[in-house]
């Protein structure tokens, strides 16, 4: 937490915020009483962003990347289109300390400094995705976690993306949040996020992304023939979640394996 704001409390947050100055963008259109008359300007304000966080691991951790995909994984059936190790807690093997170190520090800066939630980060659950030709991953969110992250451990920029969606259903391949399937222009501006369905993003191998763990994302369809490997993770807190008076507490210990 910055020290600027780890010593209010939540009810003067916000007081704080309000000050603070929200990126806007100006969209023009005519008063149609009067279309010669001086333009007007809708200024458009993002109230609610959804935080998306990239860092490149340091090279010292590089040296992990090939002890990683000799995990073992387990093999492809019907049902699954990806592979995945058998281990759902890689980064507890103490191997990997130095790496989980590292990886838990990013994450705490994401939920403390970005997202400004109470507590110390904790990774719960981390397992190894392999994506070989072929493969993808399914629309997902990850339940019962706070922030969520991948490392890539092999990637190319041929096959290395993550697509994020805007929550909701599907209208013709592009996510709404609409109660109503509205139709959009064939060709959205790319400089227009406010009208896009999803995103995607390019990696590279060591990058670390992060994000909170509601938001919607997918992995597409590996078109090459070099396998992406990468490292997932879920973390919460060490600290209980939520509020005893308020009925919604959950403790969070550890869990030992």
């Amino acid at each position: 937490m910055t020290t600027e704001t780890e010593n209010l409390s939540a009810e003067e947050i916000p007081a704080l915020i309000k000050h603070v100055k929200m990126p806007t963008r100006l969209f023009n259109f005519v008063n149609p009483a009067n279309p010669t008359s001086k333009v007007l300007e809708l200024e458009v304000t993002p109230l609610f962003p959804t935080p998306f966080a990239k860092v490149k691991v340091p090279i010292e951790y590089y040296k992990y990347f090939p002890m990683l995909m000799q995990e073992p994984v387990k093999p492809i059936e019907k049902t699954t289109t990806h592979v995945y190790s058998y281990n759902n807690y890689v980064l507890n093997l103490s191997k990997y300390k130095e790496l989980k170190n590292f990886i838990q520090t990013a994450t705490q800066s994401f939920l403390g400094e970005v997202l400004m939630i109470k507590g110390k980060s904790r990774i719960t659950q981390s397992w190894l995705n392999q994506n070989g030709p072929g493969h993808h991953t399914h629309t997902h969110i990850h339940p019962n976690s706070i922030i969520s992250g991948v490392l890539y451990v092999q990637t190319t920029k041929e096959n290395g993306f993550i697509k994020f969606h805007k929550s909701g259903g599907l209208n013709n391949g592009n996510d709404y949040t609409w109660s109503m399937a509205p139709t959009q222009y064939e060709n959205v501006p790319q400089d227009n996020p406010y009208s896009w369905g999803n995103f995607s993003v390019g990696v590279e191998t060591g990058d670390l992304i992060l994000f909170p763990s509601f938001f919607t994302h997918s992995v597409p369809k590996n078109e090459t023939q070099d396998d992406r490997w990468s490292l997932a993770y879920n973390s919460v807190t060490h600290d209980a979640i939520g509020d005893d008076e308020a009925l919604t507490h959950l403790p969070c210990e550890e869990r030992s394996i």
